[in-house]
């Protein structure tokens, strides 16, 4: 026990309920993120006629939110 408690009070431990609060907020931001795309692009997409540049808009906003996801480590 004394061993457990030294390793996670130098942050080589975490407790579980920390890990799965941290996967909840995470997994609820990029729902969120995933989820306000049609919200930005909607009028973009409803004037595009070409669907090349419907698939490109798409794919920019999609690869941007996922990117923005994976740059914020604390969620």
């Amino acid at each position: 026990m004394a061993r457990l408690d030294y390793e996670e009070r130098m942050g080589d431990l975490v407790r579980m309920s920390d890990i799965k609060k941290l996967a909840f907020n995470k997994s609820r931001t990029i729902r969120d993120r995933m989820l306000n795309i049609p919200e930005r692009v909607a009028a973009m997409l409803a004037a595009e006629s070409d669907t090349h540049r419907v698939h490109e808009i798409l794919t920019t906003e999609i690869r941007k939110a996922l990117f923005e996801f994976a740059g914020s480590p604390k969620g």
